[in-house]
């Protein structure tokens, strides 16, 4: 792997980590180009067990990006990606 590619796998597993511990708003840029903010998670306490995440509902016919998150966007209660490379910020509460 190159350097940028594994700055962003560490940067992705951080972020993962942060979105296991609660809600997390992150800053990125679409790919349309404008920015959003989101709040997002992967804390089960916020995720009813009912939900379950897109990856697990039917068998992944390709590997999952290492560049890609997948989170739960809290404010409409649905899956979202994020790209690793489009974060601008990352907001997190500590406990």
């Amino acid at each position: 792997m190159s350097d940028i590619q594994d700055n962003q796998e560490e940067l992705k597993n951080w972020i993962d980590g942060l979105l296991h511990e609660g809600v997390v708003v992150i800053e990125f840029e679409k790919k349309d180009g404008t920015k959003r903010r989101m709040k997002c998670t992967l804390n089960h306490e916020y995720i009813s067990e009912n939900y379950v995440a897109p990856e697990k509902k039917t068998e992944r016919t390709k590997t999952p990006s290492v560049g890609v998150l997948s989170v739960l966007e809290t404010e409409i209660n649905e899956w979202r990606s994020i790209r690793v490379d489009s974060i601008l910020a990352i907001e997190f509460g500590l406990s």
